[in-house]
């Protein structure tokens, strides 16, 4: 009867005190504000939690999903030549990273990084220079190659970077005899893995990473063509990349030919575009160039069929290089390999 008289009471005065009214009305805004919150912690803190285990899964050098165990692999650079007649090469699209650069006398030569990926064949290896072993820095990478520039040499041992060079380790390469030397040399994925266990280089590095995202639905793609165009010296240095809006991707064409990977006989395809323009200065007789990689750089960005302008900035010889467009944003790079073309400033880029 108490209970009853109380509840009686209490609405009495809720119909006739404002002030109960307000009381009412801010205690069942409290309530249901605190609902509300602890519906988005929660399903924020699930959120979080498959960010941060799909952070886990991704592999550091291309953003593709993979076993944890397989996301930060050590990595390994090759130099493989790029010399017209030397085309096909083997390995580039199993790459998970290529830098294409001038080497000398107008050909280019490609820095190929390997972090868990495989090819049971990569070649033709060539000879170093210095500013590859800039880019290896970034990534804390063995470098495979055979002898090199005085300079880049010199780098070598003065820096005590991890140095795979065939002249003095050709048990992890071998020459193919049927191809004329000094373009037929070889390894494969196997052999590099066993030089980084060998050489105690398989500790895991650690640099920074890019922002990677999945493949954005067909309908969100770019409908027109796109293409890129790039001229490093002569005829047979223009690359080109068509974009393919079915596989959100970029088809790679070098010297006005389909540009295959010996391995597979197919076009080699490409996910991201990166060109930087540097300062390049010839340094000897024979055409060698020197690049300035470090710093910021002019740059052109493409992914998933779109194009952005803005710049690549490196901060000193071990900082990894990170792109932003001309709004300040940093790019975000499809999941997939990338290729990035260091230009000589004087150099124009045509795409649409």
């Amino acid at each position: 009867m108490d209970n009853q008289n109380f509840f009686q009471r209490f609405f009495q005065n809720l119909k006739t005190s404002r002030k109960t009214q307000m009381i009412t009305i801010i205690v069942i805004a409290l309530l249901s504000l605190a609902i509300v919150m602890i519906y988005y912690f929660v399903s924020g803190r699930e959120g979080r939690l498959a960010r941060l285990q799909k952070e886990k899964n991704v592999r550091h050098l291309d953003g593709m999903i993979v076993k944890p165990e397989e996301a930060n692999l050590p990595v390994i650079a090759v130099i493989i030549e790029n010399l017209s007649t030397t085309r096909p090469q083997a390995g580039l699209q199993s790459a998970g990273m290529v830098y294409e650069a001038l080497a000398e006398g107008g050909i280019t030569r490609f820095l190929a990084l390997f972090a868990g990926h495989k090819a049971d064949l990569i070649g033709p290896i060539r000879s170093l220079r210095p500013y590859y072993l800039e880019w290896c820095a970034e990534y804390e990478a063995m470098c495979a190659h055979i002898g090199g520039s005085p300079e880049a040499l010199e780098a070598v041992s003065g820096l005590g970077l991890k140095d795979l060079n065939a002249m003095y380790e050709s048990s992890y390469f071998w020459r193919d005899l049927s191809t004329p030397a000094p373009h037929n040399l070889f390894t494969k994925s196997e052999f590099l893995e066993y030089a980084l266990r060998d050489k105690k280089f398989d500790q895991e590095p650690k640099y920074n990473l890019w922002k990677f995202v999945d493949n954005a639905k067909l309908e969100n793609r770019p409908q027109d063509e796109k293409s890129i165009k790039i001229n490093f010296s002569g005829p047979d240095y223009i690359v080109e990349y068509k974009y393919d809006r079915e596989k959100n991707e970029y088809l790679r064409f070098n010297g006005g030919e389909v540009h295959k990977d010996r391995n597979t006989d197919k076009q080699i395809t490409v996910k991201n575009v990166i060109v930087i323009k540097l300062p390049t200065k010839v340094v000897d007789e024979k055409g060698r160039v020197t690049l300035d990689v470090v710093g910021e750089k002019g740059a052109y960005m493409f992914s998933g069929g779109q194009g952005y302008e803005g710049k690549c900035v490196k901060r000193d010889r071990d900082s990894r290089t990170f792109c932003y467009h001309e709004d300040g944003s940093e790019h975000e790079f499809v999941r997939g390999n990338i290729w990035v073309e260091a230009i000589p400033e004087d150099k124009e880029v045509e795409y649409n």
